[in-house]
C-alpha cells in the first residue's frame, strides 16, 4: 500500500482545491503526518506558513511574479498560477514554491506545473520540476502523465540583484523539461504512426493507391457514359 506522502504528492490537480476533505482521507492511509500534510500544502502554493521577508526575498517575490504573469497569465487563462516564498532552515536560506494549474472540467482533463527552489543562505541555489497532466472522460478512461527534473545546484551571492538570475535559472530549467516533453511526443507519435501505415502485401509490392483511385474514377466514369448497357432496372419493378 502507498504511503500518504506519496498519494498526496502524486495527486492531479482537483476540480475545487478544497484542502480538507483531501487531508481527511490521506489521514486514513499508513505512514500519515503533519509533515505530509505540510509537503502537500507547499506544493500547492495554499499554505498558511509566513512568507519570508528581506531584500533577497522581497525581490525574489517580484521576479517570480513577473515571471509567471508572463508564462500563465493574460492569454493563457484559464490557467492559474500561485507562488510562495519561505524561510528556510537556517538564517538566510529560503525556499521558493511555484504551482500553476488548468483545469478544463468540460474537457474532462486538467494538470499543473510546480516547481521547487532552495537557497542555503550562502551560496547555492537548486531545485525540482514537476509536471502533472489528467485526461479523465468517461468512466472507463483516466489516463495520467508525470515527469520530474532535478535541476542541479548554481552559485549566487544572496544578494538581491540576484534574483533575476534565480528566476532565469528557473525559466531555463522549465524551458529544457517542456522541449524535452515535446521530443518524447513526437517520437511516441511517430512510433505509433509506423505501426498503423499499411502493410506490404505478400508480393511485397506497395501498392500505388493514388494510381488505383484514379483509375476507379476513370472507370466509374466510362460506365456512366457507355449508352449502349442497358440501364439496371430500380430493384422490385418489372
Amino acid at each position: 500500500m502507498e504511503s500518504a506522502s506519496s498519494v498526496l504528492l502524486s495527486l492531479p490537480p482537483l476540480e475545487k482545491m478544497d484542502a480538507k476533505p483531501v487531508l481527511d482521507a490521506a489521514a486514513t492511509l499508513p505512514g500519515y503526518s503533519d509533515a505530509d500534510k505540510t509537503a502537500w500544502e507547499q506544493k500547492t502554493c495554499v499554505t498558511n506558513e509566513t512568507p519570508a521577508t528581506g531584500a533577497l526575498a522581497d525581490a525574489l517575490s517580484g521576479e517570480v511574479q513577473k515571471y509567471l504573469e508572463k508564462q500563465y497569465g493574460g492569454d493563457h487563462k484559464p490557467t492559474k498560477y500561485r507562488y510562495v516564498v519561505l524561510n528556510g532552515d537556517k538564517a538566510g536560506a529560503l525556499k521558493l514554491f511555484t504551482y500553476a494549474e488548468l483545469l478544463e472540467p468540460h474537457k474532462s482533463q486538467s494538470g499543473y506545473w510546480a516547481s521547487e527552489f532552495t537557497f542555503d543562505g550562502s551560496s547555492k541555489w537548486q531545485g525540482s520540476l514537476l509536471m502533472h497532466v489528467h485526461y479523465y472522460e468517461g468512466s472507463e478512461n483516466n489516463v495520467q502523465y508525470r515527469a520530474t527534473r532535478t535541476v542541479p545546484a548554481t552559485t549566487f551571492q544572496g544578494t538581491p540583484m540576484d534574483a533575476k538570475g534565480m528566476v532565469g535559472n528557473m525559466r531555463k530549467a522549465v524551458n529544457a523539461l517542456h522541449s524535452h516533453l515535446i521530443d518524447i511526443s513526437d517520437t511516441a507519435v511517430q512510433a505509433s504512426m509506423k505501426k498503423v501505415r499499411r502493410i506490404l502485401p505478400i508480393t511485397k509490392t506497395r501498392m500505388k493507391w493514388d494510381d488505383a483511385a484514379q483509375n476507379a474514377v476513370k472507370v466509374l466514369k466510362k460506365s456512366v457514359n457507355d449508352k449502349s448497357k442497358t440501364p439496371l432496372k430500380p430493384f422490385g419493378r418489372k
